[in-house]
């Protein structure tokens, strides 16, 4: 709940005060996965999620309440999205004074001056279903309209010259050249949570997307030393020898730090003597049972087949 309500409560002020200036609350609220940590179900989105929210921004009469949209993450897929679509997808629905405006896990909005926010459902790294594709194909997009692209994984951080492609940065590339690139709007960012922290990656070719994890509001700090300083990227439509070379830019925690606060780890055991006490209980118990299948002969862990 603290953690949730601190977020929460900073996305619910009129604005914030940085570096001298005002920065005022914003009109639409984009949730980018992983809405509720660690398993989604009623009882902890009304505990986890609906409870710090509207605990931080009650609801009221007054008009000008702020939009809001959320894509779900492999945590809101636990239960088969069933309290996902219950929260963010019921009509004239509201958390606390945010209101909710989709109909379905992903959605489409325009935005002045050409642009649009697209959010893509990835459905737990499977294939796109039919049905959320017709649906992106039907927008009324332009040539030359600028999309910002929202997916609930930073798949292009897996995806390394050299290596199998993982299934999400197939999925991904597929729907980012053959579905938003074939409408002939241009992809200008590519936006991600998952990971908790900030990257980002910035590309060498012009008409190429920046791409962005930004999951720092999530229940704990993923680290960032061991992010790439440079990623070597093949899209779906490119030769194998073709690559886009991604820069690291920015990252948040810096990489010192996050070393540091990796190295922790060694402190565990003082830091935390219970759960440390526990893990070596396990770790024995393991240990003396493989012990025990290695000295058991043939009915062990491994015997001697023989040909007739």
């Amino acid at each position: 709940f603290d953690a949730t309500y601190t977020m929460a409560w900073l996305l619910a002020q009129d604005s914030l005060d940085f570096e001298g200036e005002k920065l005022p609350r914003g009109r639409m609220l984009l949730l980018g996965g992983d809405q509720v940590y660690p398993t989604a179900g009623p009882v902890a989105y009304e505990d986890r999620f609906i409870g710090p929210f509207a605990a931080a921004l009650p609801e009221t009469a007054a008009p000008g309440a702020p939009d809001l949209y959320a894509l779900p993450g492999n945590h809101d897929w636990y239960d088969g999205l069933v309290s996902f679509l219950r929260v963010f997808c019921t009509r004239d629905g509201n958390i606390g004074g945010w209101q909710t405006r989709q109909r379905r896990s992903y959605f489409a909005v325009k935005l002045p001056h050409d642009w649009w926010i697209w959010g893509i459902d990835i459905q737990l790294d499977t294939y796109i279903d039919d049905t959320q594709l017709d649906y992106f194909r039907r927008q009324p997009v332009k040539e030359g309209d600028k999309v910002i692209l929202l997916t609930a994984k930073p798949a292009w951080v897996k995806a390394l010259a050299g290596k199998v492609d993982p299934p999400s940065w197939r999925y991904l590339s597929f729907f980012e050249e053959r579905i938003l690139r074939a409408s002939g709007a241009r992809l200008v960012a590519t936006l991600t949570g998952d990971l908790h922290h900030y990257a980002r990656y910035e590309p060498a070719a012009d008409d190429e997307p920046t791409r962005l994890t930004a999951g720092g509001g999530g229940a704990y700090l993923s680290g960032t030393h061991t992010l790439y300083p440079e990623l070597h990227v093949r899209s779906l439509d490119r030769d194998e020898s073709e690559t886009v070379t991604y820069t690291r830019e920015q990252i948040y925690p810096r990489a010192p730090d996050s070393s540091r606060l990796a190295n922790g780890i060694l402190g565990l055991a003082r830091l935390n003597p219970q759960f440390a006490g526990l893990l070596g209980a396990v770790y024995a118990g393991f240990g003396v049972a493989m012990l025990g299948a290695l000295a058991d002969g043939t009915g062990g862990l491994f015997h001697t087949a023989t040909a007739n």
